[in-house]
């Protein structure tokens, strides 16, 4: 990858795809966009290449009427401010922002162009905004944990089940505050969500043995404070035949039986769409900062079967993603 300065975008094979399909925009005009990421990273190239395609869609097409800058900050904050810097001076239509640190570095460095904010909580772009005394430039695609949607899966896989156990890191704040966060989900639930503090992943299948009971589940949030033993969690579950929902694609890769997470795809593609309203004439505060609506369900085949649980026909042909 070429770094430290600007570069055009490439056409892949899908690109050429929704190129060849799209309608040019009406009245169509060279435009720039820039775009930034904090670091080169599957999800992340991901949603740049769903802004891409969304963009060919509506009419903007790399080549034609549409020239991308793109630039990575290699985890790097003081170069996501020297990219943001250099992004205000070249002037672009629109600079899109993908992930929490680009998004800050943009927005304190960017004052008078139209800004484009995605792949950020919707926390963590509330945080950033507040502390900006003006934001009419600003609009967004954002994210918020899905744990009603993740929740939610319990009852359609496991509809007896009574009480969700939750294991947690008790030491960290962020983890205590998934806790918090788990309890007031569990108001609008049939079932009981019960988190179980621990204190390190070895203390979490002694506590999960200890209260473990028929007509239960087990939860397990995203939370990168601790590194949960999903593994031998879904040994355990599979020994009583119940379900492991979790909050991560990784964790169902290791063994839980089903997930729902944002799509990073569907998420660019959404943000490219605020993008091209933005290029067709709208304000960013009419565009403005708005949840994606991108959840994607993964589901794994093999722990359905370890726990003896059958997934239904109508579960599996709305899964985004079935694991073999």
């Amino acid at each position: 990858m070429i770094r430290g300065r600007f570069r055009r975008w490439g056409a892949s094979v899908v690109f050429a795809v929704a190129a060849s399909l799209a309608v040019p925009a009406a009245g169509a005009r060279d435009v720039t966009v820039a775009i930034t990421a904090i670091v080169e990273h599957t999800a992340l190239d991901t949603v740049r290449d769903g802004i891409r395609d969304a963009l060919a869609a509506a009419g903007y097409i790399v080549g034609q009427n549409l020239n991308i800058l793109y630039e990575t900050a290699d985890a790097d904050s003081a170069k996501a401010t020297a990219i943001a810097r250099r992004f205000a001076a070249a002037r672009p239509d629109v600079v899109v922002a993908i992930s929490a640190q680009t998004a800050k570095a943009v927005i304190g460095e960017v004052k008078n162009l139209p800004v484009v904010i995605t792949a950020v909580t919707q926390e963590t772009a509330n945080a950033i905004l507040k502390s900006r005394r003006r934001s009419r430039n600003i609009a967004g695609r954002v994210e918020t944990v899905p744990y009603l949607e993740q929740l939610s899966i319990v009852a359609e896989i496991a509809p007896e089940t009574t009480v969700v156990l939750a294991p947690y890191n008790q030491r960290d704040p962020a983890s205590r505050a998934i806790a918090t966060k788990l309890r007031e989900v569990d108001d609008t639930m049939d079932f009981i969500v019960r988190p179980i503090p621990v204190s390190r992943p070895s203390e979490v299948i002694l506590r999960l043995r200890e209260l473990i009971a028929p007509n239960m589940a087990i939860f397990l949030p995203d939370d990168t404070t601790m590194d949960m033993p999903v593994e031998e969690i879904a040994a355990l579950a599979a020994e009583f035949g119940l379900p492991v929902i979790a909050g991560s694609a990784e964790a169902v890769a290791r063994g839980a039986l089903a997930t729902v997470v944002y799509d990073p795809y569907t998420v660019g593609w959404q943000a490219g769409e605020a993008v091209s309203r933005i290029l067709d004439g709208a304000k960013p505060r009419d565009v403005a900062i708005r949840r994606a609506n991108a959840t994607h369900l993964i589901l794994n085949k093999q722990a359905a079967e370890d726990s003896g649980i059958e997934l239904r026909a109508e579960l599996l042909d709305r899964a985004g993603t079935v694991l073999e």
